[in-house]
C-alpha cells in the first residue's frame, strides 16, 4: 500500500504517511464532539480516524516505531537528525496530552528521555539546514485552513508540536517545561524570531472560541491544558533579562496574570500586574495575531476593566476602556456595569449611563453589513437592564430589542428574560415571554429561568458551568476573516 501511494502520489511517501498517521493516532482532543454531533468534523472530514484515535497506545507506539525506522534510513545526516528530533518531540507531546485527557499520571522520566533524544538530534543539525523552510498546514477555528512556511529551526523550537497536516498547535507545556528546567532559553531563544514562538504559544493557549454550545467552533468538547501561573511568570522573568526583550510584548502575559489574580481574590497582586501594562500599546498587542486570539485579548481587557471597577479602581477601569473604539467601549461599559450590579454597587449606574450614551453614538446595524451581531453592545445591555428592572430600564431594553437586526430580536428577548430571572424575578420573567415565540424559543427561555432558580439554591460553585454556558454569548466576538 505504501509503495502504491508513493508511486501514484509524490507527496505521500512512507515517511509522510507514517508521520500523519502518528498525528491522527494522538486522539485529536478538539474533535471529541464528533462522537456526539453529526458532521462535527467539518474541515477535518477525512483527517480524523476513530480507529486510530481510540486504539490502544501499543498501536500508537508501534506506528511511531515504524516511522523512526524509516527516518533512521535517511542518508542525508542533517535531514535524518531533523526528522528524528521532531519524532521524539512529537511522541512526547502527543502522549503527554493523551494522558492528560484521560486524567492519567504523566511519567516525567519517560518524557525527559524522549525530549533528551529530541534535543540530541536537533543539536546535530547544521545551521544551514535549520534555516530551510518547511510547509506547515493547520486548522483554524472550524473551517479555516492556514499554511505557514517557517524554518525548521522555528518548527522545532516552537514550544509545542506544530508540524505535518492538521496537527493541533497547542497541547501541553511539556516541551517548554523541559526547556526551562534544562536552562535552554538563553542559548536557543535569544533572537526576535525564536522568542516570538514563545509569545505565539501563550496566545494560542488562550484562544477564545465562539460559542459554549453543542455546535461548530465550541469550547464544549475541549479539554485544554491550562498554563500555570508559574510558567508564565518564569517566561516573563526570562523575557525581561533577554537581549531581545524589546521583541517580547509583555502585555498579553501581564493581562492573563492580572485577571487570574483577580479571579482568585488576590487584588493586590493583580494590581501589580496592571501597573506593568504598557497601556499605550494595548491596541497593537491585541491585534498581534488573528481574530480568535484578538477575541481573547479584547475580552480579557473587558474583564480587567470590570475587576478594577469592582475593587474601587474606577479611574483605572475607565482608562482601560478608553483605549477601545466607541462600539467596543459600549460593550465594555455594559460588562463593567453588570459586574458592579452583581454586588449592587451604586457605580453600576454610572457605567450603565456611559454604555447608554456610547450606544447612542454608534450605528451597530452598519457593523459588518448588518449580518453579524456579536459586537452589538445592545444585546448585552438588554440582559443587564433586565437584571436592573424598572420602568425606564425596561423601556430602553424594549427599544434596543426593536432596533436589533431581524435575526437577533429573539436573542434580545431571551437575554432580557434571562436577566430578569437572574435577579430572582421569576414570575416577571415568565410574564415577559411574548406570545410570538416558537416552542423552541419558549423552551430556551424556560430553561434559562430554571437555571437561575436552581443556582439560587446553591451557595457553592455547583452551577458555574451552567452560568458560563448561558452567558457565553455575552462575550465580545470578532468577525471571522
Amino acid at each position: 500500500l505504501l509503495k502504491w501511494l508513493e508511486e501514484h502520489y509524490a507527496t505521500d511517501d512512507p515517511l509522510t504517511v507514517y508521520r500523519n498517521t502518528v498525528i491522527r493516532s494522538g486522539y485529536i482532543p478538539g474533535l471529541f464532539g464528533i462522537n456526539l454531533v453529526k458532521n462535527y468534523a467539518r474541515s477535518n472530514s477525512g483527517y480524523f480516524h476513530v480507529n486510530l484515535g481510540l486504539a490502544k497506545r501499543d498501536q500508537f507506539f508501534s506506528i511511531a516505531s515504524e516511522y523512526k525506522k524509516l527516518a533512521e534510513k535517511v542518508k542525508e545526516p542533517n535531514e535524518r537528525n531533523y526528522l528524528l528530533a521532531m519524532h521524539y518531540k512529537r511522541v512526547a507531546i502527543l502522549y503527554s496530552k493523551y494522558l492528560f485527557d484521560r486524567g492519567l499520571p504523566v511519567d516525567q522520566k519517560q518524557m525527559d528521555e524522549w525530549l533528551d533524544k529530541a534535543w540530541f538530534h536537533y543539536k546535530q543539525i547544521s545551521n544551514e539546514h535549520l534555516a530551510g523552510k518547511v510547509a506547515v498546514t493547520y486548522r483554524y477555528l472550524s473551517d479555516g485552513i492556514r499554511t505557514l512556511q517557517p524554518s525548521r529551526k522555528l518548527i522545532f523550537l516552537y514550544p509545542d508540536y506544530r508540524d505535518g497536516f492538521f496537527a493541533d498547535r497547542y497541547n501541553t507545556d511539556i516541551f517548554m517545561d523541559y526547556v526551562m528546567r534544562k536552562g535552554l532559553l538563553p542559548e536557543y531563544y535569544n533572537t526576535p524570531e525564536t522568542i516570538a514562538t514563545i509569545h505565539e504559544w501563550i496566545s494560542t493557549a488562550h484562544e477564545t472560541y465562539f460559542y459554549k454550545d453543542n455546535g461548530e467552533a465550541t469550547g464544549y468538547f475541549r479539554n485544554d491544558f491550562v498554563l500555570s501561573d508559574k510558567i508564565i511568570v518564569d517566561i516573563l522573568d526570562y523575557a525581561k533579562s533577554s537581549p531581545v526583550r524589546n521583541s517580547f510584548d509583555t502585555n498579553l502575559p501581564m493581562l492573563i496574570l492580572a485577571n487570574r489574580n483577580f479571579e482568585k481574590g488576590n487584588a493586590d497582586s493583580a494590581l501589580l500586574y496592571v501597573k506593568k501594562l504598557e497601556k499605550e500599546k494595548l491596541i497593537s498587542s491585541g491585534n498581534k495575531y488573528e481574530y480568535v486570539s484578538q477575541t481573547y485579548f479584547v475580552n480579557a481587557m473587558i474583564d480587567l476593566s470590570a475587576y478594577l471597577a469592582v475593587v474601587g479602581e474606577t479611574k483605572e477601569a475607565i482608562e482601560i476602556i478608553s483605549v477601545f473604539e466607541p462600539y467596543q467601549r459600549a460593550f465594555a461599559y455594559a460588562a463593567t456595569a453588570d459586574a458592579l450590579y452583581k454586588t449592587y454597587q451604586p457605580a453600576a449606574f454610572t457605567f450603565l449611563d456611559s454604555a447608554y450614551s456610547m450606544i447612542s453614538k454608534v450605528d451597530f446595524n452598519l457593523l459588518n453589513n448588518g449580518i453579524y451581531d456579536e459586537q452589538d453592545a445592545r444585546r448585552y445591555m438588554i440582559y443587564v437592564l433586565g437584571k436592573v428592572g424598572g420602568e425606564k430600564p425596561n423601556r430602553i431594553a424594549n427599544d434596543y430589542t426593536k432596533e436589533l437586526i431581524e435575526q437577533s430580536k429573539v436573542r434580545g428577548t431571551i437575554g432580557s428574560i434571562l436577566g430578569i430571572a437572574t435577579d430572582g424575578n421569576y414570575f416577571t420573567a415568565i410574564s415577559s415571554m411574548p406570545s410570538t415565540l416558537t416552542e423552541d424559543q419558549e423552551l430556551i427561555c424556560y430553561y434559562s429561568i430554571l437555571g437561575q432558580i436552581a443556582r439560587s439554591q446553591k451557595t457553592d460553585r455547583y452551577w458555574e458551568g451552567m452560568d458560563e454556558s448561558l452567558l457565553w454569548e455575552y462575550n465580545f466576538f470578532l468577525a471571522p476573516n
